[in-house]
């Protein structure tokens, strides 16, 4: 009797369990088992779909624990990843064996849509860039947890100095966590420039450091201080292994390409090229907008078209970035941009023409990306520059009110400047080849 061959099969991946079900090629005859998701589980489960004849195998982007299946998944066999929001299954009772079954069905129909995944260097490197975004948010939020101190004690740092980016602020923020007054403040002002601020603004630091706030407040305040330093700690470590790996010349012109437009540079433009991956996937820049979730939704019915807001349905750390490059790009005088902005902000509201820059932004990325050239024919950047709050941060508190706190910390200054200079070099020698390209140099 012949051997009847399983060729579709559905995972529903969750930490512990894999819920596996097979479909033969009429899409009429189930099989459906259960494994553990482990090393032992994957190789038994892989070997079960090799003994059944299985030649396609969808699963669902399920957090991190379908990369351990995927990565383990014979060459013989080809494995898709997907956004399980695409296909979702709405009947009851919900069952993840229903789920499984459902995922096979779609296969077999080819209504899944496979994700872009690259594993190795590309996965580390954009997995470095979202855990770095994600400290910088914890240092806004540490930010604000200050401010919320500062404000319910009707301290007002903005009567001294502009921010608490700034080594006055964040110097005097030390003194007030150790109860300290403006005697104790110039005793500890070790550099010429911060003895004349504190001089000149003497009655506005008396009055922010006096009286003393109360000792839960300065616990608070002091332990935030220490949360600013662990996560400018962390900052650095991510930049200088983002140094290590970029070192392909095909991501260092890529990068240049970037950093050549307005409101986008440094890390934000190396983590939006490892996001977005290789342009070529995207046929048109339409279906690259419509990726990244930019696109607004259509409602179609009757011969009637209306437009709704965007989809949102695709990467949300790219939408992120295009969204603050649109707003740092307005701060630019010279962007050709700016004006287009201001003439949809009269008469749409700011909101909607923000998310329009970001998506004419990505328009330009991937224009740029596809014919290799600089926006404006501009010069190729030779800097790469680190977010500079961590290391301000770093700056205004490494003060003696704090000391004991900056014991992890004694080699952290050194390591902006070294992820500049690995990177300066690269980025000169491109310039030059590009510029003897247009005849500039002989």
């Amino acid at each position: 009797m012949k051997a009847q061959i399983f060729e579709f099969c559905g995972y529903d991946v969750h930490k512990k369990m894999i819920e596996v079900a097979w479909l033969d090629i009429t899409g009429q005859v189930f099989l459906h088992g259960s494994f553990e998701n482990s090393p032992e589980g994957n190789q038994r489960l892989w070997e079960e779909c090799l003994r059944l004849g299985t030649t396609k195998v969808a699963m669902e982007s399920t957090s991190i624990y379908w990369r351990a299946v995927y990565k383990s998944c014979p060459k013989i066999i080809t494995a898709m990843v997907f956004n399980s929001a695409t296909i979702k299954l709405k009947t009851r009772p919900k069952t993840d064996v229903k789920d499984a079954m459902w995922i096979a069905r779609c296969l077999r129909a080819g209504f899944i849509s496979p994700s872009n995944i690259e594993l190795g260097k590309a996965t580390e490197i954009k997995e470095l860039c979202r855990l770095r975004n994600s400290i910088v948010e914890e240092i806004t939020r540490k930010k604000n947890g200050i401010h919320k101190i500062l404000d319910e004690y009707q301290r007002k740092p903005s009567t001294f100095s502009s921010s608490l980016n700034t080594h006055l602020a964040l110097h005097v923020l030390t003194v007030l966590a150790q109860g300290g007054t403006i005697k104790d403040l110039k005793e500890n002002c070790h550099t010429t420039r911060l003895k004349n601020s504190v001089r000149k603004k003497q009655e506005a630091l008396k009055t922010f450091l006096s009286p003393p706030l109360p000792s839960e407040a300065r616990l608070t305040l002091e332990l935030a201080l220490r949360g600013l330093l662990e996560r400018a700690q962390a900052c650095s470590k991510i930049d200088s292994q983002l140094a290590q790996k970029l070192k392909e010349p095909s991501i260092q012109e890529s990068l240049g390409i970037l950093n050549s437009i307005h409101g986008i540079s440094g890390v934000s433009a190396l983590h939006l090229l490892f996001e977005i991956g290789r342009i070529d996937r995207f046929p048109s820049k339409r279906q690259i907008v419509s990726w990244a979730g930019l696109c607004p939704r259509i409602y179609s019915s009757g011969g009637k078209t209306s437009r709704g807001h965007i989809t949102k349905r695709g990467n949300v750390h790219v939408r992120r970035i295009l969204f603050q490059a649109a707003r740092a790009s307005l701060r630019v005088k010279a962007n050709p941009l700016k004006a287009w902005y201001q003439r949809l902000a009269a008469r749409k509201p700011g909101r909607v023409a923000l998310v329009a820059l970001a998506r004419k932004l990505l328009v330009i990325i991937y224009t740029l990306l596809k014919t290799r050239q600089t926006f404006l024919c501009a010069p190729l950047k030779t800097e790469v520059r680190v977010h500079s709050t961590a290391k301000k941060i770093v700056r205004g508190l490494t003060s003696e009110p704090i000391a004991p706190l900056l014991t992890v910390l004694v080699n952290w200054l050194d390591t902006p400047r070294q992820f500049r200079d690995s990177l300066s070099g690269v980025f000169d020698s491109m310039y030059k080849e590009v510029r003897q390209k247009r005849g500039v140099y002989s």
